[in-house]
């Protein structure tokens, strides 16, 4: 949950999808049920590059409501990240941060990070023979971005195959193998190897922890009155441009855009 602004003088705010506007959160649960039954469907292979906090967790949490409910076929779902495995502890362990769906759940005793299906893949071998295990099949391994991590020898394995959907779940920093592939690379190269890329490519932007322009707007005028400055960093000159121009438009104030060594009086 984002706190809510009060009375600022100034605010400092990031501007990552300043540019963008995500599903609604039942959107993007529907694209993600889709893409694993098609994945099914296929005979094919659902890779889901996913950041180890709060990502994994998320999708892990939603899965678990599809193949319960039936709303799935069954399908082996590897998951496939040794930092996300030993987070998990600490998830089961702060229940009373739970929101109130995951608390009945949790009261009805389901663990939604066991389910059906599911394979944790703690050891290097483990991760390593997931290939010898016949489509269809899921994995959700870091590193989010593809730029380490266990997914990369997933990409390595299973990118030339037209069977594969990568499913790009969180924001892809300029210069990463997941902003390549997210763009429509044909070719990436992965720890020196030249990688072909055949499989589809499908984003649901809704996962993201950075908000998209609506939310930061709401956030922005959330409070008991706007701000008169508003300084915009953590994102890319396009994002931060077109947040720039819909705040001037809508609140009247023309933000910052500081460069590295630019200091500002308040």
């Amino acid at each position: 949950m984002t706190a809510a602004l009060e009375s600022p003088d100034a605010v400092v705010m990031e501007s990552t999808y300043g540019d963008r506007h995500h599903e609604d959160a039942r959107t993007r649960s529907d694209l993600l049920k889709k893409a694993v039954a098609d994945t099914v469907r296929r005979k094919g292979i659902l890779l889901i590059p996913a950041f180890s906090l709060e990502r994994t967790q998320e999708i892990l949490y939603e899965l678990n409501g599809m193949i319960e409910s039936g709303e799935l076929p069954d399908v082996p779902i590897f998951l496939d990240s040794p930092l996300a495995i030993k987070i998990l502890p600490i998830y089961h362990e702060f229940t009373d941060l739970y929101d109130a769906d995951a608390k009945q759940l949790k009261e009805s005793g389901d663990d939604f990070f066991r389910f059906p299906g599911l394979h944790i893949t703690k050891k290097g071998p483990e991760s390593q023979a997931i290939i010898g295990v016949e489509p269809p099949k899921v994995v959700i391994a870091g590193s989010g971005m593809m730029h380490g991590g266990r997914i990369m020898h997933h990409l390595v394995d299973y990118l030339n195959d037209p069977r594969t959907t990568v499913l790009v779940v969180g924001f892809q920093s300029a210069g990463t193998v997941g902003r390549a592939i997210s763009e429509g690379a044909q070719l990436v190269k992965i720890d020196g190897e030249e990688v072909t890329v055949r499989a589809r490519v499908e984003i649901i932007g809704a996962y993201s922890a950075h908000g998209d322009q609506d939310k930061l707007l709401r956030w922005l005028a959330g409070g008991k009155r706007v701000p008169e400055s508003v300084f915009l960093n953590h994102g890319e000159a396009h994002a931060m441009e077109v947040l720039h121009d819909r705040i001037l438009d809508l609140y009247g104030i023309d933000a910052k855009l500081p460069v590295q060594g630019e200091t500002f009086e308040i």
